[in-house]
């Protein structure tokens, strides 16, 4: 009985050491860095807004509507398809 137990100590140990470097690992790959992915605007004059940020920000929009599945809406989107480098503004 003495031996099983200890057995079972020995694997839970061996268990808590490997979650301990997990997170360790993942504490040296973690940046303190936030990036903003999307905003969306919910505005009464959408074409006054969209006309706006085209000329403050350059920003080109494309009308959507999810094929009538969803109120008619502007996209902007930037970047690369990436979490690193994407961005989509919506009006």
């Amino acid at each position: 009985m003495t031996r099983r137990l200890e057995d079972r100590i020995a694997s839970t140990q061996q268990m808590v050491e490997l979650v301990d470097q997990l997170i360790r690992e993942e504490r040296t790959n973690v940046t303190n860095t936030i990036q903003l992915m999307e905003v969306i605007l919910r505005v009464e004059d959408v074409e006054a807004t969209v006309a706006f940020y085209r000329e403050v920000f350059g920003m080109e929009f494309q009308a959507d509507d999810h094929n009538g599945q969803l109120p008619l809406h502007y996209d902007a989107c930037g970047g690369a398809w990436q979490p690193e480098g994407f961005f989509m503004f919506t009006i």
